[in-house]
């Protein structure tokens, strides 16, 4: 009983903490973009208050499976997403995101060939049915499956479809992020005219629209492309831009801290390189994600080695 009720007043909890308005499924739904844990407790609590006729029920799992993706646990989410498929046919758009949302986390466990069944199948349910945004989002999934394998021309005619969408659909949000994901396979092709084209033209569309997040990304894209190029004062400026808007916005992002710092050891200003580099790592030990923190120790230890310091240098490889 004392579960129970327990149970009751967590759902009375969630509702309340997103409006009195906000039905069940909406607060679940927010839950998983903003704390993936949580969203995967609070299904199954209300899974067990047995409230739910079949179709929300599978929505209630279609959400916990994208939460277990969020948290990195492709096993699971693909557990979960099989469990839904088969019954969501009928809800044509949440069929397609399922399947969408399973060949993500196959590619995330490299099992590329059913990757691609599921974005393929995904993509002929969507124009079968002019659902336009999902054919987007399946353009999406199947680009990021062949940047996966290294296959960018393919990725990029992929995200050249969803570019028509968007432009024609006024989705600037997504038509920002787009370009921003066409540059970096021209990156990766070593095509830096038109990897920074790109990036110009999402930065562009950032401002237009106020998103400072959007922004700082471009700015900083922009200056590691710069640095990659051997034109390091450009670099520099366009990442101090990344960091100023950052600082302006109450934005922490390390990235452009460490691209920086990486400008500066490539023109040999070691100190400087360090200076920074300790402030992209201020920020990743809050965050506490230890790959970064690895990573950014390891950049440390080669400045260092490279100024003779060896006893920082000691202390980061420790």
């Amino acid at each position: 009983m004392k579960k129970k009720l327990f149970t009751y007043l967590f759902l009375l909890t969630i509702v309340t903490a997103y409006g009195k308005k906000t039905p069940v499924l909406d607060s679940l739904k927010v839950l998983v973009s903003k704390n993936a844990t949580k969203a995967i407790t609070f299904g199954d609590s209300i899974l067990k208050l047995n409230r739910f006729d079949k179709i929300d029920r599978n929505k209630i799992i279609y959400y916990q499976a994208l939460a277990f993706q969020n948290n990195k646990n492709h096993l699971k989410a693909i557990h979960y997403f099989k469990k839904v498929i088969p019954v969501l046919k009928k809800n044509k758009k949440l069929h397609i995101s399922a399947l969408l949302g399973l060949s993500n986390s196959n590619v995330h466990l490299n099992n590329y060939t059913i990757a691609t069944s599921q974005a393929l199948e995904a993509l002929k349910i969507a124009k079968k049915n002019n659902f336009n945004d999902l054919i987007a989002s399946a353009n999406d999934a199947l680009s990021f499956l062949y940047y996966s394998t290294g296959d960018y021309l393919s990725a990029l005619e992929y995200l050249s479809s969803s570019v028509n969408i968007y432009i024609k659909e006024k989705n600037d949000i997504e038509l920002s992020a787009t370009y921003n994901n066409i540059a970096i396979l021209y990156k990766k092709m070593g095509d830096y005219d038109n990897a920074i084209l790109f990036n110009k033209k999402s930065l562009k569309l950032s401002i237009k629209n106020s998103d400072y997040f959007g922004i700082g990304k471009s700015y900083s894209n922009i200056g590691r492309i710069y640095t990659s190029i051997g034109k390091y004062e450009q670099a520099i400026d366009y990442l101090k831009k990344a960091i100023n808007n950052n600082d302006n916005n109450n934005i922490k992002n390390n990235i452009p801290y460490a691209n920086l710092a990486e400008a500066y050891g490539e023109m040999g200003k070691l100190n400087e390189a360090e200076k920074y580099y300790l402030k992209a790592l201020n920020l990743i030990l809050k965050n506490k994600n230890n790959r970064e923190i690895k990573n950014i120790y390891t950049d440390l230890l080669k400045v260092s080695i490279a100024k003779k310091d060896y006893k920082n240098a000691y202390k980061y490889q420790q």
